[in-house]
């Protein structure tokens, strides 16, 4: 049991860190599936640039977004990101 709990954990910790839900304990995969269908034909798709001059090779960077005035509105988002291509490629030199 307390293993089963423990890979939840990791697929619970994996899905809220990269903007996303995990449904857990549920046999309603019919209501789970209703309910991300509806979630998806209702989205925006956000996109940012980040000035490469800006980022910090290997260290990682928060990402916070919102909607002002709507608080019936729920943003999800990932929680940051990790320059890896400019990390490697120091690595390398």
């Amino acid at each position: 049991y307390n293993e089963v709990l423990s890979k939840q954990d990791v697929l619970n910790a994996l899905a809220a860190d990269t903007g996303g839900r995990f449904l857990k304990n549920t046999n309603a995969l019919d209501a789970a599936l209703i309910t991300t269908l509806t979630e998806i034909s209702r989205y925006y798709l956000l996109g940012w640039y980040i000035d490469p001059e800006k980022l910090k090779p290997g260290k990682y960077s928060t990402i916070k977004a919102s909607i002002k005035g709507r608080s019936d509105l729920s943003v999800r988002v990932r929680q940051g990101s990790l320059d890896l291509p400019q990390l490697v490629a120091r690595e390398k030199k």
